[in-house]
């Protein structure tokens, strides 16, 4: 039986790819070698903005070793590392012709939401003989569901913290990158709901400005600035709580209880990042509460990644799959890189590869 047209586009071209990375590419490019007898060095971007380029030789849990130069090697913790970096030093490590590796650094760049990066590494499993044709197609569409949802998430989590620029580019990205989406039309959707949530979280924070700005007295607008630092602690104080109480149900696995307090302390803490959005725009740049801004919106996204990761444990040990991955997705839209995270969701991410495949096999793991 003849294999869809896009298969066999993607066999063709997936075939060059392996022949490249025989002879020394990687994924995004790289530089090419300097040593003949070694492999390429790879750009390693970083979070905060920079890259690293060398020749990655090892990784443990907590750190990758980097060869930037003769007898030259950094330490790197897998917490610097942007998303990129994180998915370059894990093709490095893997052979070219390793089919399941390739498998694997698919899955994994579809959990870091790097759409065009899952997809290539799906071609290439694809051509090992990895996956099936099914499987292949029905493994990229859900690359292309969990990478826009990434992408509407860390948007809609910009533009409540006040960043609607950052979340206005998060939006062109989407835009740009799923033009020609597999499912369009539930990518328009979602692209067209974010832009009318951007609009509005813009609109009521600058309302929120221009309140502030029109008191006549700089002591009325101090006294609101600190009104709404008071109200954004509170919210931060409750999801704690939650968060709290969480925990403490934990060791007893009443799965019910323990999702009901961890979606409380996220709601709380979600209230708390939209109080600290408004105190953004309020706040002039001189003035010194603006640090403690920017300092709370820190402690908040750690509070909050903590118990959704907390959370993904939990019901990955109590075999509760699907909420395992959707609580470790929620985590990832925080700290995509977090290596006790990338631990989990690599366990998590080959049992769905596991199961995936027994869809399409009927051979279901014992």
């Amino acid at each position: 039986m003849r294999r869809p047209w896009n298969v066999r586009r993607a066999l063709a071209r997936t075939i060059v790819a392996i022949a490249a990375i025989a002879v020394g590419a990687t994924i995004g490019g790289a530089p090419p070698s300097a040593r003949a007898d070694g492999p390429p060095p790879v750009e390693l971007p970083l979070q905060a903005g920079s890259s690293l380029t060398g020749t990655v030789e090892s990784a443990d849990a907590t750190e990758v070793v980097v060869l930037v130069g003769p007898g030259s090697r950094r330490r790197v913790p897998w917490a610097q590392l942007a998303p990129l970096g994180v998915l370059r030093v894990r093709a490095a490590l893997t052979k070219p012709d390793d089919g399941p590796g390739r498998l694997a650094l698919a899955s994994l760049a579809s959990d870091l939401g790097l759409f065009a990066e899952a997809r290539t590494e799906y071609e290439k499993a694809l051509a090992l003989g990895a996956m099936d044709a099914a499987a292949f197609q029905e493994a990229v569409a859900d690359a292309e569901h969990r990478a826009v949802d990434v992408g509407i998430a860390r948007a809609e989590r910009a533009a409540d913290a006040g960043d609607v620029a950052g979340a206005l580019e998060v939006l062109r990205g989407l835009q740009l990158d799923f033009a020609h989406a597999l499912d369009p039309k539930r990518v328009a959707t979602l692209v067209g709901t974010l832009e009318t949530r951007i609009a509005a979280r813009d609109a009521e924070q600058r309302q929120a400005k221009d309140e502030a700005d029109r008191l006549a007295l700089d002591v009325d607008r101090r006294r609101e600035v600190v009104t709404r630092m008071t109200e954004a602690k509170k919210h931060l104080g409750l999801g704690e709580k939650h968060a709290d109480e969480a925990r403490e149900i934990m060791p007893r696995g009443n799965v019910t209880k323990v999702g009901k307090a961890v979606e409380a302390a996220d709601e709380a803490f979600g209230a708390a990042r939209r109080e600290l959005g408004r105190l953004r725009r309020i706040v002039r740049k001189e003035e010194s509460e603006r640090d403690a801004v920017l300092a709370l919106l820190g402690e908040l996204d750690r509070r909050q990644y903590r118990v959704l990761f907390d959370a993904a444990k939990f019901f990955w040990s109590a075999r509760v799959f699907a909420r395992a991955d959707a609580y470790a997705t929620r985590a990832s839209y925080l700290d995509p890189v977090d290596p006790a995270l990338l631990e989990l969701r690599d366990e998590i991410r080959t049992h769905r590869i596991r199961y995936r495949v027994s869809d399409v096999t009927n051979a279901r793991p014992r």
